[in-house]
């Protein structure tokens, strides 16, 4: 596509803006055909195209030497060992890739001590590159050329545009906007939300979900952060990265950072974030893990003609597993508090 903007600090960065182009464009050949659609145990789609920009993305965040976390990987907890691991999510947003949207991503984030220090977020229906790195600033290239981006100036929270989820959003979060005094919304889909705040366009966009995964957010973390922004939880405390439990289970909130403070400090005492709501749901959780084992035996023996069904659906089965056994010492935990 292009070489970066700036300097890099990060290794090979111009080959892996080249392959995060090469995977857009993978995934929207799959996009252009009648894909299939296969089920995860959680319900959320995965499709050919998941994979295949993982396995583009693998060749050259590979060669080095740096761990990989992606999410159409098995985790194999080596990363913990390293300073450095790349996260990777070869396909963000495919609830919308399968609505044909258009309004997914393919988002790669190097991780440094556990904070993003560069993140990569490329949007393959229109050919738009975001890019940040630690110090560095943030840069959007589109129309053949780089743009630096910065967040915009509004400090006033009932002033604020927020974004939401085509697909996710809940009543406790459209409660929370209420609370914030924040009315005027937009929708769009993947992590385009905390582009949009980026890039000046919006102000604010806030999940309550215990379901984001590391892997949703460190691309973004990066460039939210050198445009000027925040990103943390829904009560402000700073995300970390490459730990154990790869799960956001206190939600986020994504600002441009004049308005992170008050609105952080107006949710800390809002009964909407309340414990017994994520009890509720981390006890769901544990009660679907029953019936995971089965699923997968279920899943292998229907698909066991088709090599293509068969493989995606055990990558995604294992995917599940592995994430179920990495929260379950965190609930226990929790429930019993």
């Amino acid at each position: 596509m292009t070489s970066p903007p700036v300097s890099s600090n990060v290794p090979n960065l111009e080959s892996l803006i080249d392959a995060i182009t090469k995977a857009g464009a993978k995934i929207q050949e799959v996009y252009d055909t009648d894909f299939e659609v296969i089920k995860k145990d959680d319900n959320s789609p995965v499709t050919k195209a998941d994979l295949e920009s993982n396995k583009i993305l693998r060749s050259v965040l590979e060669k080095t030497g740096i761990p990989i976390l992606s999410e159409e990987d098995e985790d194999d907890k080596s990363r913990l060992e390293s300073e450095k691991v790349w996260i990777v999510d070869p396909l963000d947003g495919t609830q919308d890739f399968v609505n044909r949207t258009g309004e997914f991503t393919v988002l790669v984030g190097l991780v440094e001590n556990q904070i993003p220090v560069m993140g990569l977020v490329y949007l393959p229906t229109k050919k738009i590159l975001y890019y940040g790195e630690k110090g560095l600033g943030a840069f959007c290239y589109k129309s053949e050329k780089w743009e630096k981006i910065s967040v915009r100036d509004v400090r006033n929270l009932k002033e604020c545009l927020a974004l939401v989820s085509r697909h996710h959003l809940s009543d406790k979060e459209k409660q929370l906007l209420k609370d914030l005094e924040i009315s005027k919304t937009a929708q769009i889909g993947s992590t385009l939300k905390v582009m949009e705040v980026a890039a000046g366009r919006a102000d604010i966009y806030l999940t309550t979900t215990t379901k984001m995964h590391q892997w949703d957010t460190a691309a973004s973390w990066c460039i939210i952060s050198e445009a000027g922004g925040k990103m943390t939880n829904l009560l402000g405390n700073e995300l970390i990265y490459n730990t154990d439990n790869i799960f956001h289970l206190d939600g986020l909130l994504i600002s441009n950072g004049f308005v992170h403070d008050i609105a952080s400090s107006k949710i800390s005492d809002s009964n909407i974030v309340a414990k017994e709501d994520v009890r509720h749901e981390l006890l769901m959780d544990i009660k679907r893990i029953e019936g995971v084992l089965e699923r997968i035996d279920i899943a292998i023996k229907k698909h066991n003609d088709d090599k293509m069904d068969a493989e995606l659906t055990i990558l995604k089965m294992k995917s599940e597993l592995e994430n179920i056994r990495k929260i379950i010492p965190h609930m226990n935990g929790f429930l019993q508090e």
